[in-house]
């Protein structure tokens, strides 16, 4: 009966945009589609829970990865949140022997990422934050009752393996919630290694197992990161460099060889000015800044950067309008690099503007 309700499509989909109650063993199941809400009590007991994330969810794979989010806002005469809590292999239908942990976190506040010209005065309006799990610090726990109070945020946590497709299914008091709901591992690994930003990013492979990352991170700031993969693709990060305490947007990071790299990007406030550094790394991954040009005094939007050989680059970006206009000029320029040696390049590498053109 389970495994032909899981494999009804059409069955799914319907409970999941069709409101209901029902009514078995003196228990009514109230289920709310457009919340996500399930609400399911009689005469001694409750418990009110709340979908937070999505039906369906692309994960990466981990040993304990968070596959949902439930908002318990309500809980009164019990102290298991599930009768039983199922996996089912979507490819063949067979029930998984996985384990679970349920773990609990309190919520806090976020403010969504803003584009450099986005107006200061708009950025405190309560429309652009966002409510989230503090999962860096959630507890883990089985029985209510070790929950510090209600209306608290609950994540569902398990060992998931790239390929899979997995159906996962409660039951709470005797009922099977077939309106919850599906996840796809699709990701070998993950790791949040910026909590505060992370925006206008441009990575660069160093070899088949390390990788270096120019971004937008904290405040806006520029920051140059590198990291390394294992066998299994797990993700480290080796280094981190705060380059620019100022500004560091519009990112276009290229490798010159194994050790050495130069990016284009835009510092400062406004004007928000264009500029090439070059950087480079040791035996340990660690990063150090070699040399800085500063080539527009205007604008520096949108980056991008190739090399031509191995000390010659060309850079297109969006700068000043020279007509006094409202929109960016289009520009070309090249670049080299000086610092060739036997085998390789030396420090430091001095920039040289050479030439550009303007659309």
């Amino acid at each position: 009966m389970i495994i032909d309700q899981l494999q009804n499509k059409e069955f799914i989909e319907n409970i999941r945009k069709t409101d209901s109650v029902i009514i078995e063993r003196e228990f009514t199941k109230i289920y709310n589609t457009k919340e996500k809400k399930l609400i399911i009590n009689n005469e001694n007991q409750t418990i009110d829970l709340e979908l937070l994330s999505s039906y369906h969810k692309m994960l990466p794979a981990g040993e304990s990865v968070l596959i949902a989010e439930i908002k318990l806002k309500d809980w009164q005469g019990k102290d298991n949140l599930f009768d039983e809590l199922g996996f089912y292999d979507r490819k063949n239908w067979n029930k998984e022997d996985k384990k679970f942990t349920l773990k609990y976190c309190e919520e806090k506040i976020i403010q969504m990422e803003f584009p450099s010209d986005f107006p200061e005065e708009a950025k405190d309006n309560t429309l652009f934050e966002k409510v989230v799990g503090d999962w860096d610090n959630a507890v883990e726990f089985t029985k209510l009752s070790e929950l510090p109070h209600k209306d608290i945020r609950i994540g569902i946590f398990t060992k998931t393996i790239l390929g899979e497709k997995i159906e996962w299914l409660p039951t709470i008091d005797g009922f099977n919630i077939y309106e919850w709901a599906a996840y796809d591992v699709s990701e070998l690994n993950s790791i949040e290694h910026d909590t505060a930003q992370g925006t206008d990013n441009s990575l660069v492979m160093i070899d088949s197992t390390h990788f270096i990352l120019a971004y937008t991170g904290t405040g806006s700031d520029g920051y140059i990161k590198t990291f390394s993969i294992d066998g299994s693709y797990a993700i480290t990060e080796l280094s981190s460099l705060e380059h620019d305490a100022d500004l560091g947007q519009h990112n276009s990071l290229v490798m010159i060889d194994n050790t050495h790299f130069i990016l284009a990007y835009m510092s400062d406030v406004y004007p928000y000015l264009g500029y090439i550094k070059t950087f480079s790394i040791d035996g340990s991954y660690a990063i150090t800044e070699l040399s800085s040009l500063e080539h527009d005094t205007a604008f520096g939007y949108y980056n991008s950067l190739v090399m031509i050989d191995g000390t010659h680059f060309i850079l297109a970006y969006a700068g000043e309008d020279t007509d006094a206009g409202t929109t960016y000029d289009g520009f070309i320029k090249t670049f080299s690099v000086e610092g060739a040696a036997a085998g390789g390049l030396s420090i430091p590498i001095a920039i040289h503007h050479l030439q550009q053109q303007r659309d």
